[in-house]
């Protein structure tokens, strides 16, 4: 029978840990980070609703190497107990750079989230061996945890394929009544599922499965999730297809590049310490074309607005910004580095630094490893080498942004087009030529010939591209996302077809004045294309009118409307054939004058969002800060593990 140790130094100081702050979340990744040092190839989270009794159960179980039995230059055998010790780090030989810091990561989260957790662990050849944290039971023993037993875990609480693995761990958290988690419910599943395919995207794409069930029910395995889209199964890259990577550099620690700093030897490669930062942008109409085929594939009524789906994705302030990854493990994601601004025109780019535990002091990796504050020195470095870069990408977005906003629909009827038809009974135009009228009217036809046919020209070039994606997944014998390329692809043809349609219903429809999008090289709002019997107007998509309002109001139907009818009647005006010379020179000039004008008003504007990025709830505009250096969660490693 082994002896009883003490956990902590005091009964006090047991209490303080209770309320430090671990969330559940931040618990569960703390125990799947010990799985994934123990070598685990799978690992199983089970989620209890607690049925009659109520009583909520977490269970964390692996087929990793297990907690050895003893460990080499200590005098200890008792080792599950000793893991349960504040500081109660052991050597595990099951993966060679590991994830754990400072041994707090179990015993803090058996402390912050439950009133007994039962740790059960076993390696290859050896027997199961428990002990267990039990609050009651250690303020009445001043601390001291029970002996460890020789047994198993509870196996109605822990799924069936680990129940007698050849080595591994298993721990069960018995939550505490008063944690605010919420309920275990799809939405909590959806929300691990998205974490933790995002935190251990390396340790996945390598090989590692990690399954998820609510009361043994509906157990499902975790996907990579990739921000940047360069992992090959990841959902983003099956998704939006692989990123081109805008900046990928490495930063050497080895006194000339980063020369602000020494010599830093990573001792796992005996090399020059390295950090790697690699971003990527999304491109604004790939992204909002995807989504609404995502969204349309069981709607009931077609989706037509990119508005909340963004947000859903991730494509908002929350998520916008650097992954931070440490030995391979995500710490933080939507991180800003103090680089830039969360900024909606920055919602499609994502970014990462990846860095060694070597380098652990420049980031402050605190006891919850998902809470780091980064070093000044540090900071102001990538600050200087990639500001500029952001701000590019800023720039490039927002040109983005402003043609998707109001990029030309040539398939789609504008309403203000189709109301001017009624302008016919009410101006009268001055009669030209039959010569005239009837070469007017013949490029009035080739006029719209054009357009139907770069609709058909640009659907088509669709469906060829996702043909050809199709065709590559499948020489790769890539089935997976051949699958998911071929659905794409038939909702692309489904697409292709109805905007051919539309183009040409839109040119049966009757309208006295056309509107068509395009760049102008002059820099003017508008011009006119007279047909006699139609009147075109070409609004200018390059100007900063155009830009920085028509942009804007093309996402509010009314106020599109309204600008539509209000350029209709400037331009009317002009190609009013009951002009003088004079007059036809004055509006040649006003057009000019009203262009320049409107550059001016316009720059005086301040920068509203666009509607289509707002996030659909509080939620999504949730800008996420990097969390505070902890001085109290740091200074507890000199207060635990002593003698007892």
């Amino acid at each position: 029978m082994t002896e009883p140790v003490r956990m902590v130094n005091s009964r006090g100081t047991l209490e303080s840990l209770r309320h430090i702050g671990i969330t559940l979340e931040e618990g569960i990744t703390e125990l799947v980070d010990n799985a994934v040092d123990a070598g685990a190839n799978n690992i199983g989270i089970s989620l209890h609703t607690g049925g009659i009794s109520g009583e909520r159960t977490l269970v964390i179980a692996d087929d990793g190497v297990g907690i050895p039995e003893s460990i080499p230059g200590k005098d200890l055998t008792s080792t599950v107990q000793h893991v349960l010790r504040f500081g109660g780090k052991i050597p595990h030989h099951g993966r060679a750079i590991p994830i754990g810091k400072y041994g707090f990561g179990l015993s803090q989260t058996a402390a912050g989230l439950s009133l007994r957790t039962d740790v059960s662990s076993k390696v290859e050849g050896g027997k199961w061996r428990t002990c267990s944290y039990d609050l009651e039971q250690l303020r009445t023993t001043r601390g001291y945890l029970p002996p460890e037993q020789s047994q198993g875990p509870n196996t109605t609480l822990v799924h069936e394929r680990y129940h007698n693995p050849a080595s591994g761990t298993v721990v069960c958290l018995h939550l505490k009544s008063d944690l605010e988690v919420g309920e275990f419910d799809d939405s909590f599943v959806e929300r691990m599922h998205a974490k933790l395919g995002r935190i251990y995207r390396t340790s996945i794409a390598s090989g590692l499965t990690i399954h998820i069930d609510v009361d043994g029910k509906n157990d499902s395995e975790v996907n990579v999730r990739d921000p940047l889209a360069q992992l090959p199964n990841a959902v983003e890259t099956l998704m939006y297809g692989k990123q081109e990577l805008y900046a990928d550099e490495v930063l050497t620690f080895d006194g000339q590049d980063m020369n602000k700093f020494p010599v830093i030897e990573d001792p796992i490669t005996g090399a020059p310490a390295q950090i790697q930062v690699r971003m990527v942008l999304y491109d604004v109409e790939s992204v909002s074309e995807t989504l609404l085929d995502e969204a349309n594939k069981d709607a009931k009524k077609p989706v037509t607005k990119v508005k909340g789906l963004l947000g859903r994705y991730g494509f908002n302030p929350k998520n916008q910004g650097f992954s931070v990854v440490r030995s391979g493990r995500e710490i933080k994601n939507g991180q800003t580095l103090g680089m830039f601004t969360k900024a909606h025109d920055l919602n499609y780019f994502k970014g990462e630094v990846q860095f060694p535990a070597a380098l652990d002091h420049l980031f402050n990796v605190q006891v919850i490893k998902g809470r780091y504050t980064i070093e000044k020195r540090l900071r102001d470095v990538l600050e200087g080498r990639y500001k500029s870069t952001i701000a590019q990408m800023k720039k490039k977005t927002d040109k983005q942004r402003a043609a998707r906003n109001a990029r030309p629909r040539p398939s789609v009827l504008p309403r203000a087009e189709s109301r001017t038809q009624g302008m016919r009974k009410t101006i009268q135009r001055r009669t030209i030529s039959p010569a005239l009228r009837q070469r007017k009217l013949e490029e009035l036809a080739k006029k719209k010939k054009s357009i139907i046919a770069e609709v058909v020209a640009s659907e088509d070039a669709k469906v060829k591209k996702a043909q050809i994606a199709l065709q590559e997944a499948s020489d790769r014998g890539d089935v997976q996302q051949a699958k998911v390329l071929k659905a794409k692809m038939e909702t692309i043809e489904h697409n292709a077809k109805k905007a051919k349609d539309d183009v040409r219903r839109r040119f049966e429809n009757e309208a006295f004045m056309r509107k068509h999008v395009r760049p102008l090289a002059n820099g003017d709002l508008y011009t006119i294309e007279d047909y006699d019997d139609e009147i075109f107007v070409i609004i200018n998509s390059e100007s900063d009118f155009f830009r920085s309002m028509y942009s804007r109001a093309a996402q509010h139907g009314d106020e599109q409307d309204l600008l539509d009818l209000m350029i209709f009647a400037i331009a009317y005006a002009e190609a009013d054939r009951s002009n003088s010379e004079e007059m036809d020179q004055f509006w040649q000039q006003t057009r000019s004058t009203v262009s320049s004008l409107s550059h001016i008003f316009v720059s005086m504007l301040n920068h509203v969002d666009p509607v289509d990025e707002t996030p659909a709830s509080q939620d999504e505009a949730e800008e996420v800060e990097e969390e505070p250096e902890s001085h109290v969660q740091l200074s507890l490693t000199d207060s635990f593990g002593g003698s007892p």
